[in-house]
């Protein structure tokens, strides 16, 4: 849900600076992308992993099984915690702009465009 706030958000931000002519439509566009993708990629890639499951059903834990974990769990603790993070402060963040995006307005992009046409 997160990440596809921060998504809708660069896609909103990319049509609108497209209709003003004011800031970067690729750049909105590859930030609406690449964000929630490798936020996403990120994730899935260690909850996934099969050092973080070596000890699933397996009746007795070896030394390698057991490093394993442990390999598993710092893989935990310096990747997925810190994205997950990350998408509570997107999320914040969003929230806390909100307003600022909700301002923003295509009727005051026409009216700036007919005003340069009048000049």
């Amino acid at each position: 849900m997160m990440l596809g706030l921060a998504m809708g958000r660069h896609l909103g931000l990319a049509r609108y600076n497209k209709v003003t002519g004011s800031g970067s439509v690729i750049k909105e566009y590859l930030l609406a992308y690449f964000v929630p993708v490798f936020c996403h990629a990120v994730f899935d890639f260690f909850a996934a992993n099969m050092l973080i499951h070596a000890g699933d059903d397996v009746e007795v834990a070896t030394a390698e099984i057991q490093r394993s974990i442990y390999i598993g769990v710092g893989m935990v603790l310096i990747a997925v915690i810190p994205v997950f993070i990350f998408q509570i402060y997107l999320f914040k963040r969003l929230k806390k702009n909100a307003s600022n995006l909700v301002a923003l307005s295509f009727t005051d992009a026409g009216n700036a465009e007919q005003e340069n046409t009048n000049a």
